[in-house]
């Protein structure tokens, strides 16, 4: 089985029982959905490393850009989790730059900007993002493409960081453990699928439906793809899971590793799947306000005529989006650039 990328996601801890059938969209509505700018990539390199953390405050570019965290068997929890903190507030200076300056100009990366969606508070007059999520075609792009961009920015910020970086990259073998093996798992990541990565939103607009939001629409980007499955994945552990479950991803997997739970903290990570359809349906209700159409599930390939007269305008050119894409997007100014006009 090929390594899957690493999902990070949001929510809180999940409680025990059965997940409720999917719900009929609601959010908050002076918030809107739009295409990520280049202006954007502060805030999606901190939605990057973020969503990582999940609910145990420490994720895979902690790993990546931080130096060993020593434990062992003899460790308290408390102590680990103690020097999990430090390296994580460590390595982010080196993560959220290196990361921030491939969003923006890295276009083999699967995070660059164009791969995301944002949504922006209407009220606030520089309309600035506030949550985001983002979207790409399985195995086609990789996190392992970001590498060679990434090591080549900690180049430029810091002589020899690209060896360090490459060589951090390495330290998440573990990873190959951390993902459930069965058919359904190998049939996903074995063949094209759209994968949802870094959906994260702001702490201050929490709780207001811009999640699933983002969520839908990062997935709603795939329909000009022609894949039919999108897949996220999630933490052990971490209450998001029972948030996807009910915009209709079904659980096909969980997976169980010592060796994850050693290096970052998860005994490893939850695989979901949904019909790519259902997903985009589902967006075009919330960003229209509407209740989901009669006869939609949110779980299965809707046929109802609305869902379809809808997909069928969109077509394979996303025209959906069009509407949304500022005539000229604001341009990406780097963090040296912003620190000269500061001082001015």
């Amino acid at each position: 089985m090929a390594s899957p990328p690493v999902a990070g996601s949001w929510g809180r801890r999940r409680g025990p029982g059965p997940p409720p059938p999917p719900a009929s969209p609601s959010r908050d509505k002076s918030c809107v959905l739009r295409l990520a700018e280049p202006r954007d990539a502060p805030f999606l390199a901190r939605a990057c490393v973020m969503a990582e953390r999940a609910h145990v405050g420490y994720g895979i570019w902690d790993v990546v850009f931080g130096d060993e965290v020593a434990g062992g068997a003899a460790a308290r929890p408390s102590e680990v989790a103690e020097a999990r903190r430090k390296a994580a507030a460590a390595a982010e200076p080196d993560a959220l730059a290196c990361l921030e300056e491939t969003i923006a100009e890295d276009e083999a990366s699967p995070f660059h900007y164009s791969r995301f969606v944002v949504v922006r508070d209407v009220h606030k007059s520089d309309t600035p993002a506030v949550a985001a999520a983002c979207g790409f075609l399985y195995p086609g792009t990789q996190l392992k493409t970001a590498v060679a961009g990434l090591a080549d920015a900690l180049e430029r910020r810091r002589r020899g960081g690209g060896k360090r970086l490459r060589d951090g990259f390495s330290r998440l073998s573990f990873l190959g453990e951390a993902f459930p093996d069965n058919p359904a798992v190998d049939k996903l990541f074995g063949n094209e699928a759209w994968m949802i990565e870094a959906v994260f939103v702001a702490k201050d607009y929490r709780r207001r439906g811009l999640g699933e939001l983002v969520t839908t629409g990062a997935a709603a980007r795939g329909n000009a793809t022609g894949v039919s499955v999108c897949g996220i994945n999630v933490a052990v552990g971490n209450g998001a899971l029972r948030v996807y479950e009910r915009m209709g991803f079904d659980l096909i997997g969980t997976g169980d590793s010592d060796a994850c739970e050693g290096r970052i903290g998860v005994r490893g990570f939850h695989v979901l799947t949904s019909p790519l359809v259902s997903l985009v349906h589902r967006s075009l209700a919330m960003r229209g306000g509407d209740e989901l159409p009669v006869g939609c599930t949110g779980k299965a390939t809707c046929r109802c005529t609305k869902c379809k007269a809808e997909l069928a305008e969109m077509g394979e050119r996303d025209e959906h989006w069009d509407a949304d894409a500022p005539s000229s997007p604001a341009p990406y100014i780097s963090p040296e650039e912003r620190r000269r006009r500061d001082r001015k």
